[in-house]
């Protein structure tokens, strides 16, 4: 698409009696700088007259700032108006593309999910309850960036650490085996299912203690009855 050449003519800058008014104001005000008022009344109301005056003076220049403000701003809205009309024409059409890209983005997303899921029956075999797909599955798979044979190869890494973990779980000796294995299922996770392990391991020796415990204050207090009864 060719670039847009836009044609309007140059704005010119506005000419006005800026130093007529100026030189006007000058002499006028000259005589209230370095002014003393006293105590006298006269003066003071003379000041206020004057002040008043000034302050007259003051919003007719604002008047006519705001007036002129607006009469050089109206070219502009109605510029602003007809520029708007354009971009909206631009911005239906960008909407109407955008959806269907994105339609067609979403199909070739969900045609590579299925790919995925064909990958992963493959790669993962008899091992789709232990390792369920959900929990290999990555939202990276679906970027156009992503191959096929890495998408494989991911699932075929998951599937042999697994397998291997799985096996080292099960050749454990410990009486924790079970939660070992429950708590390696939630991340396929070796360093956190030994450490359950250890945690359940060290919780039952805390346990023994505490009944060993008991158990001989339970015997020193039987032994203590026994004598009593004598």
């Amino acid at each position: 698409m060719q670039a847009i050449e836009m044609h309007y003519p140059e704005i010119e800058p506005i000419r006005w009696n800026h130093e007529e008014l100026k030189q006007w104001l000058l002499d006028r005000t000259e005589q209230y700088h370095g002014l003393v008022v006293t105590a006298d009344k006269e003066q003071i109301q003379d000041a206020k007259k004057h002040m008043a005056d000034m302050r007259k003076l003051r919003k007719a220049l604002e008047d006519e700032r705001i007036k002129a403000k607006k009469k050089i701003l109206k070219p502009y809205d109605d510029f602003a108006v007809k520029e708007k009309e354009l971009i909206q024409i631009l911005d239906d059409a960008i909407q109407e593309l955008d959806v269907q890209v994105k339609e067609y983005d979403e199909m070739l997303r969900q045609e590579k999910l299925e790919k995925a899921k064909e990958i992963y029956k493959e790669e993962i075999g008899g091992l789709d309850r232990t390792i369920p797909f959900e929990k290999v599955y990555q939202e990276s798979w679906l970027n156009k960036t992503k191959t096929l044979k890495s998408i494989r190869e991911e699932i075929a890494n998951v599937r042999d650490k697994v397998d291997a973990d799985l096996k080292l779980i099960n050749m454990e000796s410990s009486a924790y085996a079970f939660e070992m294995k429950e708590e390696y299922m939630k991340s396929f996770d070796l360093t956190a299912a030994m450490a359950k392990k250890q945690e359940l391991e060290e919780a039952a020796k805390r346990k023994a203690a505490f009944e060993e415990q008991r158990k001989k204050r339970e015997e020193e207090r039987q032994k203590r009855l026994e004598e009593e009864a004598k």
